[in-house]
């Protein structure tokens, strides 16, 4: 962080043992602000939070559980977002919080409203909570043809081998999303969830590869909405939080 003070807008994301049947996918409000306590100013977000269950770990934490509930007021004393991967059925739950928090920015991401057994695979219920809290933004990170391809059981080899013939792929995207993002302008960003669920996607080939993609796409979407979803929401966010000029996603 010193040495590229520019580059990088740190969030914090501290599990509670969250592989654990008893944990939590956050700690609570105490051990939070001890943590920003060690270096106050450093942290500009607090999250990705996952609130789904865990695959033999920890249960699912609604957005307006007491756990959370107690550390809205910490995140509002650091001025940090709140990043959230929501659980299903979440949404109004995290409408109720959003209505009750509107000094905090709020990200979120992930398909668990999109593809879910009572989901239609419509944006839908993503659309329906941004029309109706302009606090909130959402990051649309499935463009990969309908496909999400970060994950351990999918090679680096077999990520860029996919992106070989964009058309397919485009028309996909296009027609999943190029709606809704221009129809909600000011509160979507670009998101490509790199980093955590396979090594391989820090990959510089990688990363040109998703980048030429992303860029196709983008310049696929009306003019006027082409840079807010690029980067100047992301910036409008943290512009008063960092000096770089675009605020990446992670």
């Amino acid at each position: 962080m010193e040495t590229y003070p520019d580059r990088f807008v740190p969030f914090i994301m501290p599990p509670d043992d969250d592989g654990s049947s008893d944990g939590f996918p956050t700690v609570d409000a105490v051990e939070l602000e001890r943590m920003l306590s060690v270096y106050p100013g450093m942290f500009q977000g607090y999250g990705e939070i996952g609130l789904y269950p865990r695959q033999d770990g920890a249960p699912e934490l609604p957005p307006d559980s007491s756990r959370l509930n107690e550390i809205y007021p910490v995140v509002s004393r650091h001025n940090l977002v709140v990043y959230f991967h929501p659980g299903e059925d979440q949404w109004e739950s995290f409408g109720r919080v959003l209505d009750a928090n509107p000094g905090i920015t709020f990200v979120f991401h992930g398909d668990h409203w999109i593809d879910c057994s009572t989901c239609d695979r419509t944006p839908r219920r993503v659309a329906e909570i941004l029309e109706k809290h302009p606090n909130a933004y959402y990051g649309v990170d499935e463009l990969y043809g309908n496909e999400f391809l970060m994950r351990p059981e999918v090679s680096k080899e077999q990520f860029i081998t996919h992106f070989a013939d964009y058309g397919p792929l485009l028309e996909k995207d296009l027609a999943n999303w190029k709606e809704f993002i221009e129809r909600h302008p000011d509160q979507v960003l670009w998101d490509t969830d790199r980093g955590v669920g396979a090594p391989w996607s820090l990959d510089l080939e990688v990363a040109l590869t998703l980048n030429d993609y992303s860029r196709a796409f983008i310049g696929r979407l009306d003019p006027s909405v082409q840079e807010k979803f690029a980067y100047r929401n992301a910036e409008k966010i943290f512009g008063n939080r960092a000096t770089t000029d675009a605020a990446p996603m992670k």
